[in-house]
């Protein structure tokens, strides 16, 4: 058991620290506790008031008390100054006790002899007055939703903030549609988001003024995820867990199975992967038959056959021949799967060249590994709630609004039984049955239950008054009004104000905010990792040599070109192209073609090959090539080719016997390495 595992490692759990404490210092002198500490205060501040649990307010007493009561005639009272508010304590799942705030604040007596003075700050400063009036009526409106009159009392009496001189402000409420299933419902949370950053920035905010609030870090991951695919930079200390992606957990197993064939949990989540896409009459069987299977009829089964040639090639090969396959090319600049491209490539550079070498580093430190976030300052925040509180934000928006906050299904509790000959505690299912058990039960259900909905409250009150121009909730649509989710106190709040109509799924209030627009508002790159290769485009030929304009768009238009099936394609994206002149596009479109259907070269352009094109390699000296064309025939030979669209010279030759020397280090055997010069027509030349 737990405490077996701490005495056998010489541990202590954190959470027991605060009962050492007081059972240490609970019936000693204070100047033994000052002995101790090897210190004495005087005065002292405790923010966040809210947030301090039972052991450490009993801890702190005698060293208060003794500051405020036993002053020396030549000393200074001492003082106690105490900041925080009951409606943001969203830490009771460490300790925290919001009654001990209350209670102070209620009550006459105090654990102290002194008077005490109480200041409330009644103007919201922060926010704008469209999202204070719109806060007021909600948590008016919430507190009557609560059980218990002590909770009641806390939102009543705080709901009650008054405006400022700073006008205006929007609110906006969108429930997606209720007939969605969880998949799309995910989605058109995820497109909504964006769509309220995207609408932020055309009114002239700045990615770093808007603060994407959610309830995990699952959540996290998944919004993030998704504003980098799209080109939004993200800042974020928790999301970007490389762990949390499932293209690397497929990779990851792929990797494992390239070790050991018959490994049973990596075959397990392969078959999970693609068990759907295979759709078989009965998914316990073919599970249990492909757990045991021949491995090439494994992999037959999954319909992922193509892969096996992975499974005979190199460490680094074999990922990217995955990656390649399975569609997750590193074209489409997923940062997850660049990166650990990347963490990959510096093992093996340290001489860790296998797989069994890279998992052991994996199992150590998956869970550590977090691609950067944007170094750009302005990127969009994307935290916790638990994470945002404290902070403010010209624009926040919340998603997944909808999160049930608490689940009695599945959830157990520790209560104590005094039968005959027994005092012990026992763990018994936490549900409405809870009550029936006895009295003290019902008591304790009700106790957990009123401090859930409170915890609930609390939190969403965090959430809604971080935010200074402008907050967007986002939520799937809710099918009651009860307190067991944010959305459904939203839905409550609505009917109440008479705003509900059930064919509605926007609500506003105020108006958008218009900011004068920076004069740079292009977004910076999300994601600085694996040169990515995008049609960039071409600057103005009126300004350059038409020579150098032709090899710029001749060597961009060739690197999309992996096989001879890609030509159609990108000779269509070329022709829409309005920076490059007719002439130099019809020339790229005609030389390109005669390389491709070039007799003693078209066999580089089979899909039966693996190519990259203009692919980084590092070298030894830690310098970086980038032949243009790389065309594996099969594990061990390579071909090497370069394009050069200028005149024959001494350094091209040196420039691709550089490429064969990596390339030699590397392991693989050239077939061939060919120089071919474009002009009008084409000069293949071979370099031995």
């Amino acid at each position: 058991n737990s405490e077996d595992i701490q005495k056998e490692n010489n541990e202590l759990l954190l959470s027991k620290f605060n009962k050492l404490i007081y059972k240490e210092i609970a019936n000693q002198p204070t100047p033994y506790l000052y002995e101790k500490l090897g210190v004495k205060f005087n005065d002292y501040l405790i923010d966040e008031f809210q947030d301090t649990s039972n052991l450490q307010w009993k801890n702190l007493i005698p060293l208060i008390s003794h500051a405020l009561e036993s002053f020396q005639e030549n000393e200074n009272q001492g003082s106690l100054f105490l900041v925080g508010d009951p409606k943001q304590s969203v830490y009771r799942w460490r300790g925290a006790d919001p009654k001990i705030f209350v209670s102070l604040l209620l009550n006459k007596k105090t654990p102290f002899s002194v008077q005490k003075n109480i200041t409330n700050l009644p103007v919201n400063f922060r926010s704008r007055n469209e999202i204070i009036k719109f806060n007021n009526s909600l948590f008016k409106h919430a507190s009557g939703l609560l059980n218990t009159n002590y909770h009641k009392k806390i939102f009543l009496q705080g709901s009650n903030q008054k405006q400022n001189n700073f006008s205006n402000g929007h609110v906006s409420i969108t429930f997606i549609n209720k007939d969605f299933k969880k998949e799309q419902q995910l989605a058109s949370v995820l497109k909504e988001t964006l769509s309220q950053i995207e609408n932020c920035l055309s009114r002239g905010f700045k990615q770093s003024e808007i603060a994407v609030l959610v309830r995990d870090n699952k959540q996290s991951s998944q919004v993030s995820e998704w504003l980098i695919e799209n080109n939004v930079s993200v800042l974020s200390q928790d999301s970007l867990s490389i762990n949390n992606s499932k293209k690397i957990e497929l990779l990851i197993n792929l990797i494992k199975l390239k070790v050991d064939n018959n490994n049973q949990e990596a075959r397990a989540i392969l078959i999970g992967k693609f068990a759907t896409l295979v759709q078989p009459k009965d998914l316990f069987v073919f599970y249990k038959e492909n757990l045991k299977n021949e491995f090439k009829r494994f992999l037959k089964n999954l319909n992922i056959f193509s892969l096996y040639m992975a499974f005979e090639m190199s460490f680094l090969e074999s990922v990217d021949f995955f990656i390649k396959e399975l569609n997750m090319d590193l074209s489409n600049t997923d940062p997850y799967i660049l990166f650990l491209r990347e963490v990959i490539f510096e093992q093996v550079s340290q001489n860790k060249n296998n797989e069994k070498e890279f998992l052991i580093f994996w199992k150590k430190n998956n869970k550590k590994i977090k691609i950067p976030s944007s170094s750009s300052k302005n990127a969009v925040q994307v935290l916790t709630i638990h994470k945002a509180k404290g902070l403010e934000f010209p624009v926040v928006i919340y998603p997944f609004v909808d999160s049930v906050t608490h689940r009695n299904s599945g959830k157990r509790n520790w209560l104590p039984v005094f039968e005959e000959n027994l005092s012990k505690k026992i763990l018994i299912p936490f549900n409405e049955n809870f009550r029936e058990y006895s009295d003290s039960f019902q008591k304790e259900y009700d106790n957990i239950s009123s401090n859930e909905e409170l915890d609930n409250l609390n939190l969403l009150y965090v959430a809604l008054t971080r935010s200074v121009d402008e907050l967007h909730l986002i939520s799937e649509y809710p099918k009651t009004k009860t307190i067991n989710s944010h959305n459904q106190i939203i839905r409550a709040f609505l009917e109440g104000s008479g705003e509900w109509k059930d064919d509605l799924d926007k609500f506003n209030w105020g108006k958008p905010v218009h900011k004068e627009k920076t004069k740079k508002t292009e977004r910076t790159p999300c994601f600085k990792g694996y040169e990515t290769r995008f049609f960039q485009p071409i600057p103005d030929t009126k300004f350059l040599n038409e020579k150098i304009v032709f090899g710029n768009v001749f060597h961009e238009f060739m690197s999309k070109i992996e096989f001879e099936t890609d030509y159609i394609k990108e000779k269509n994206e070329l022709m829409l192209s309005k920076s490059v002149d007719k002439s130099i596009k019809n020339k790229v479109i005609k030389l390109s073609k005669s390389v491709i259907d070039h007799p003693d070269l078209k066999e580089y352009f089979s899909k039966n090959n693996l190519v990259y094109c203009e692919q980084e390699i590092f070298t030894e000296s830690n310098k970086i090539i980038k032949p243009d064309r790389l065309v594996f025939l099969d594990s061990n030979r390579v071909v090497v080719i370069d394009y050069k669209t200028g005149e024959k010279s001494t350094k091209d030759q040196k420039q691709i016997v550089k490429y064969q020397k990596t390339l030699k280090k590397m392991g693989y055997k050239l077939e061939a390495s060919l120089l071919i010069y474009l002009e009008n027509s084409i000069d293949i030349v071979k370099v031995k």
